[in-house]
């Protein structure tokens, strides 16, 4: 029977590469456990909620992603990617580390315009290794922190009104 939509609540290691064809609610803790999977919906982290990835495993979120849960610090390892068709929103509902995502890849694949929305950027909170894009519009809403920044055969068109892309390196290949 296919999972239209996930609530984690408590502490859950995800068992195997899978696919869940609606929206992922995190509000416990999720461990990848070695593995990756594909939310057809929306991914968000709410309450304490918390996502525990290693190097190598991959979240793919067809919709927008949101991290307003609990402090992602330490928990997504190097090598961790997020793969977004949608937008990226973080929130400070319960601490402005919802998205402390240093280590971790986020890559937009989207068609159309895709939106970066951080509400506490900075390197001490919210924030991600790198950023790669496939995707030719990007709206930045807040202020944004990136370690590295790199295109993949685009040429990408970034906009947002008084607004800072903070990064530590850049590569705009096509």
């Amino acid at each position: 029977v296919p999972l239209n939509h996930v609530e984690v609540a408590g502490a859950v290691n995800w068992g195997s590469a899978g696919n869940i064809p609606g929206d992922l609610v995190v509000s416990g803790s999720l461990n990848m456990f070695g593995n990756s999977f594909t939310v057809g919906g929306k991914f968000s982290t709410v309450g304490n909620g918390v996502l525990i990835a290693g190097s190598g495993e991959q979240v793919t979120v067809n919709g927008n992603m949101t991290g307003s849960g609990g402090d992602e610090t330490g928990l997504l390892a190097t090598g961790t990617e997020f793969v977004l068709g949608g937008n990226l929103v973080q929130r400070n509902v319960s601490t402005p580390l919802s998205f402390a995502a240093g280590n971790a890849q986020v890559r937009l694949v989207g068609r159309t315009t895709q939106t970066i929305d951080i509400q506490t950027p900075g390197s001490a909170q919210s924030w991600a290794g790198s950023l790669r894009t496939q995707n030719a519009s990007i709206q930045i809403v807040g202020d944004v922190m990136f370690g590295t920044f790199s295109t993949q055969g685009v040429s990408p068109v970034i906009s947002g009104a008084n607004r800072n892309l903070l990064l530590q390196d850049i590569d705009v290949a096509s």
